[in-house]
């Protein structure tokens, strides 16, 4: 797990870890995909992207439940092909 923020700076750290990582997944939280533009934006193209909106979650109104991490979990899993 990495910290997009620090990737969108370029923290060279981050930017190594996640140039080694075995897959790489964005989650966002809305149609902006700021997740996803920021890893676009430092070159990485194979990412494994789960909007939680495409899900049926509302953005600020969703409780997080065991339900709800279920659901983005199964989402991630299948962009992944586990």
């Amino acid at each position: 797990m990495s910290c997009t923020v620090a990737i969108a700076v370029g923290d060279q750290e981050i930017m190594d870890w996640t140039v080694a990582a075995t897959a790489v997944v964005a989650i966002d939280g809305c149609e902006k995909d700021c997740s996803r533009k920021v890893l676009e934006s430092r070159g990485f193209t194979d990412i494994a992207h789960v909007r939680v909106t495409d899900l049926g979650m509302v953005k600020g109104k969703t409780p997080v439940t065991e339900e709800a991490i279920a659901r983005v979990v199964a989402a991630t899993r299948e962009r992944l092909g586990k």
